[in-house]
Formats: C-alpha cells, structure tokens, sequence
C-alpha cells in the first residue's frame, strides 16, 4: 500500500513538471515572439507558433491524464524548434544548448517505466545535432538579428536553456533523494524484522530448553513418588501376608508420599494457570486473606511451632486475589519448612503496606537462610537450594513468575544461619 501511495505521488510529481515545461515552452515562445516584433527580426514566427501549439496541446493532455501522449507531443515540438532554430540561426546565438534541455527532459518526463521512449528522444536529439551541424537546408528562412542584438539574444537563450535545465535537475534530484529515504526506511524495516527474527528465534531457543528442563524434572518428580508408593504397597501386602504390625506406618507413609505428589501437581497447575489467565482484580480486604492464606497452612510440618507476626494494613485493595494468595502461600510455605529447629524462638514476620501507589509484601523469618552462592539462581525452575529439600523446586520459581505477571518486582536477601526476608512491590 505504501508502495502505492509512493509510486502515485511520483507520478504527480511529474505531472506537474510536465505542466510547468509546458507553459515554460509557452511563455518563452511568446517572448521570441515579442522580442522578435519590437526588434524587427524575421523568420522566427513559425517556430514560436510550433512550440506554442506543442505546449498547448501537451498541456491539455497532462490536465486530462493522457501522460504518455503528452510527453510524446511536448519532446517531439521541443525537439523540432529546436532543430529548425539551430538551421535558421546564422549568426551563433546559441540555439543549440537546447539540446541539452531536450535530452533532460526526455529522462525526466519518461522515467523508468518509459526508459526505451527516453532513449528513442535522446537519440532523435542527438540526430537532430548533428544534422543542424553538418547540412544547411535552404527551406529554413534564416533568422537575421543585429549585430548589437546578438549578445542579448545568446545571453536570453543561456539563462532560459540554464533555468528549465536547472528545474528538471532539481525534479530528478528530489527523485532520487525520495528513493534513497524510501531505500533508508525500507533498510530500517529489514533490520528490525531481521533482529525480531533473530529475537525470536532466540526466545524459541531458550523455551524449547526450559521445555525439555521441564518434561525431564516432571517425568522424574512424577515418577519418584509413584516409585515409593508402589514399593509401599508392595510391603504392605508382604506384611500383611505375614502379619506384621507396621501395617499403619506404611499406610502414613504412602499418605506422605501422595501429599508430596499432589503438591508437586498443584504447583504444576498454579504455573499452567499463571501463564494462560489474565489478571482479574478484585477489591480483597487483606487481614482475610492472609489469615485464609495461614489456616491452609496448618497441615504444614513445623508450623505450630512458630510465631506469626502480622503488620497489615487495613480496608479493601484492589489486587489479583489468586495469584496473591500463590504467592503468599508459597513463601509462607518455604518459611515454614525451613525454620531452624536448633532456634529456641522461631518467628516469621508478615507486613503489607502501601506506598506509592503499590502494595508492599515483606515476609521475613529467622530460619536457616541460604548460602550466597545459591541466592542467584534461587528462583530458576526446578533448582532446590539445599539436600534437605523434598520439594518440587517449583515454589519460588512460580512466584517469580506470578509477581512479574502482576507487574511486580521480586527481591530475596538472605542470609545462612540468620534468616530470610523476600520483599515484593506490585503496583495497584
């Protein structure tokens, strides 16, 4: 469409230089006309009439979009004057520089699309030369201009044969300059799409890799659990065969490894989950929420014993309650596991406050903390940050994801043997 658009503005372009070289043959032939009369020469009006009739009738071809015939009409009167004003000229004054012109024009008014018809008018210019050049034909009437005339007459045919030619370079200049920003823009266009292929096709590199990272760590986090249970099962049936007691703890023991497994697939679900619905905001009143947070959490191993501190601000807050109580659950839940038992006080600190139009989560506990060299990749899919984790790696990973999918910024500081504190800021 651009293209279009372009290609129809040129031609209106040259439509109107066609129009202006039209009553520029007009104009000049009626000024040889006049200056012709006033200074009593002779054997010029039949040529300024051609080339008035010429311009008259290219010019009423190009208003009624006849283009090419009007080209044709214009080069060849053009020509033809010229020609019979070089074989009438007798006295050097110059006719022959609208050669020049004529040649100019021929390019300019065909263009490319016509570049064969341009040729064919160079040609005939070139003809035309050097036949006014070698032969004399006694039918042109020579044209007699007086010795005190004449350099009036080359200096008017200079500046008239410099200024149309000026004005077709100037056409043919802007031409060009067009195709080199329409060049330019076209480059530009090639080397964004270039580099958003590129970009793409980095980002398919990447999540092809987290794909197969993550077909590989479900299959076996899937599997695993299913392992144990079926060689649960396995013992429980021999004991029970064989009448031995620890029927029960098997059976607790399955329960722990179904727990285990039905985690790992809530974690997958709130990731699938995350990734395909949008946000929806809802108006939350906070204290609710983070108590219905804490009382799903009463299963948790370790939870009774630890203190629960709460800074939270009051009234209703439009957020995304889903993905909150994701997020709040899953920290809370790594707190709570990885408390330090050797710790006679064991606290978690839960604040929620506004600033600046975001809603601040700081969840700090004095639990075992991290190593340092674990802290970079603490929220990669799948990477558990110490041996004495049995979960499915996922938790904080999820978090990142949901945090970011609210617009939200995540930041986790910790510190081995202290504790941990994860600041969220999610703007509401």
């Amino acid at each position: 469409m651009t293209s279009v658009i372009q290609n129809i503005a040129v031609e209106q372009k040259r439509n109107s230089l066609r129009y202006v070289l039209s009553v520029i043959s007009i104009v000049v032939g009626t000024i040889y006309i006049i200056l012709d009369y006033i200074n009593r020469i002779e054997g010029g009006n039949v040529l300024y009439f051609l080339i008035l009739i010429g311009g008259g009738v290219a010019m009423y071809l190009n208003f009624n979009r006849h283009n090419y015939a009007s080209n044709v009409v214009l080069l060849t009167s053009i020509n033809i004057v010229i020609f019979l004003s070089v074989e009438a000229d007798k006295q050097g004054v110059g006719s022959e520089v609208f050669f020049v012109c004529s040649t100019i024009t021929a390019i300019s008014l065909m263009g490319v699309k016509y570049m064969r018809s341009a040729l064919f008018f160079i040609l005939v210019s070139l003809l035309l030369y050097l036949i006014a050049f070698w032969f004399d034909f006694d039918f042109v009437p020579a044209r007699k201009v007086a010795e005190n005339q004449l350099g009036f007459y080359r200096l008017f045919n200079l500046i008239v044969a410099l200024v149309t030619s000026a004005l077709i370079v100037n056409f043919l200049l802007q031409l060009n300059h067009r195709a080199e920003k329409k060049l330019q823009a076209q480059t530009a266009i090639l080397e964004k799409s270039n580099s958003d292929i590129e970009i793409k096709n980095n980002e398919l590199i990447q999540i092809n890799k987290e794909l197969d990272h993550f077909v590989y760590s479900v299959s076996h986090d899937l599997r695993a659990p299913l392992s144990s249970i079926m060689g649960l099962i396995n013992l429980y049936e021999l004991s029970k065969q064989s009448g031995e007691e620890n029927c029960d703890q098997l059976i607790g023991l399955m329960k722990g490894r179904i727990a285990k497994l039905d985690g790992f697939i809530k974690d997958i679900l709130d990731h699938s989950r995350n990734s395909r619905t949008a946000l929806i905001k809802e108006e939350v009143l906070l204290v609710d929420l983070v108590n219905e947070v804490l009382d799903s959490l009463n299963y948790v191993k370790g939870f009774d014993q630890v203190t629960i501190e709460k800074e939270l601000i009051e009234g209703l807050i439009l957020i995304d309650k889903e993905r909150f109580k994701i997020v709040l659950n899953n920290i809370l839940t790594n707190a709570i596991k990885y408390t330090d038992t050797n710790k006679p006080l064991k606290w978690i600190k839960i604040k929620i406050c506004m600033e600046d139009g975001n809603l601040l989560l700081e969840v700090e506990d004095n639990g075992k903390g991290i190593e340092a060299n674990h802290i970079p990749f603490i929220f990669d899919m799948f990477y558990r940050g110490t041996n004495e984790s049995d979960g499915s790696g996922l938790g904080l990973y999820i978090v990142k994801e949901v945090v970011t999918k609210m617009n939200g910024g995540i930041d986790l500081k910790s510190e081995l043997g202290s504790g941990t504190r994860v600041s969220i800021s999610i703007p509401c």
